[in-house]
């Protein structure tokens, strides 16, 4: 009679041990967190995935010297326990943005260094024949505002010299023609036309006045300087 008031626990008993069994049978095992710092992002997600864990985000953290997406420190530590489908948190690394191009044109050659040096940023220049202001930036690469790869940039800078050029033939040209053409080069090239034969003083050139000669010769090889102007003689005849 005692035994029969008892039987009553004996289904809460096989439902706990079959519990316990079932959650001793099927519990995750321990095993040792994997090492994935310093591996690139992809290469830790498979590393995790093999060993059926997941991956959280706790930040990222800017570094200009390693690739983009690199583990920089995880949790938990490699070695230390962990069971499946756990979650390991990482921090990965970024690049900072990128510096924009400096805009160098037309400045001076000293005030670009010094600019360029506090930014810690290397020049190197290339000198070449131009109109412009000795030592001004005439063109820089890469281009104003574009993002900077690296520490250096290439400048093009005046280095005051003319560059020479070669004097058209003007011979059986309009006088006209050619002054209009010979002005777009004023103060670097002076007019002077010689009349044969000579012409009144209140002459006005016109359609029927033809080069007959020049000085420089056609093909004569020229600089044009503000400072120190060519002289062209143009003798002309009418027609």
């Amino acid at each position: 009679m005692r035994i029969q008031s008892y039987l009553w626990i004996i289904p809460f008993i096989s439902f706990l041990f079959g519990y316990l069994l079932l959650g001793t049978l099927f519990q995750p095992k321990e095993f040792e967190t994997p090492a994935i710092v310093g591996k690139q992002l992809l290469s830790a997600v498979s590393i995790l995935s093999d060993h059926k864990l997941n991956i959280r985000f706790l930040a990222q953290k800017q570094d200009p010297d390693l690739p983009q997406g690199t583990i920089l420190s995880q949790k938990p530590l490699p070695r230390r326990k962990i069971k499946t489908n756990q979650a390991v948190y990482v921090v990965i690394s970024k690049k900072p943005p990128k510096t924009p191009c400096p805009t160098l044109l037309n400045k001076p050659l000293e005030s670009i260094v010094k600019e360029l040096e506090k930014k810690n940023i290397r020049n190197k220049s290339y000198f070449l024949p131009s109109k412009h202001p000795k030592n001004s930036c005439l063109a820089q690469y890469p281009c104003p505002l574009t993002p900077l790869k690296g520490k250096n940039i290439i400048t093009y800078v005046s280095d005051g010299n003319k560059k020479p050029v070669i004097l058209p033939d003007f011979k059986n040209k309009k006088i006209i023609e050619v002054v209009e053409f010979l002005r777009k080069y004023e103060p670097q090239i002076k007019i002077e036309i010689i009349h044969s034969p000579s012409c009144k003083f209140d002459h006005i050139c016109d359609e029927n006045c033809i080069v007959s000669d020049q000085r420089p010769l056609a093909g004569s090889i020229v600089k044009l300087d503000d400072k120190n102007p060519i002289s062209v003689h143009l003798k002309i005849i009418r027609t």
